[in-house]
């Protein structure tokens, strides 16, 4: 029919019957190319899909043996600070024992001073290095009024 067609021997009716077979052969034509390539485009949207999937699983990945690390350090940190409170518990027993002891042992000299004749005790000779120390540290301008009976 085409030749027919092409060498102009068909009739009007004819025509008009080639005419739509060949529109409906092109529609399908784009029908089916329109169809390839939403195929396509849903293969490559799959295909992208499966691509962030497996980024994001990897990323997730990642940040999970991140978290990790921090935990490790957090619980090495969390051990180190123990210790340090255990050293410094030990540390606080061991100055007060040292301060107790101390304490004893000036005791007991004041206790052995308080029985030899003559001796001074550590408390009198404080104060006296106090007073002393005051006196030296007064100014002259301190000192005048006192002297000269204002004060």
């Amino acid at each position: 029919m085409r030749a027919q067609f092409a060498s102009g021997t068909l009739t009007d009716l004819q025509r008009v019957n080639l005419l739509e077979e060949l529109l409906q052969a092109h529609e399908r034509a784009v029908e089916k190319r329109k169809a390839e390539a939403r195929e396509s485009l849903m293969k490559d949207a799959q295909q992208i899909r499966a691509e962030r999937t497996a980024a994001r699983k990897e990323d997730l990945e990642q940040e999970k043996q991140f978290i990790a690390q921090l935990e490790e350090q957090l619980q090495a940190e969390r051990k180190e600070i123990e210790v340090l409170r255990q050293e410094r518990q030990r540390l606080q027993e061991e100055r007060e024992e040292l301060e107790l002891e101390g304490a004893w042992q000036q005791h007991q000299l004041e206790l052995e001073a308080a029985h030899v004749p003559g001796a001074v005790l550590p408390e009198l000779v404080e104060a006296e290095l106090v007073r002393g120390r005051a006196q030296r540290t007064l100014t002259p301008s301190d000192k005048g009024p006192r002297l000269c009976g204002r004060a």
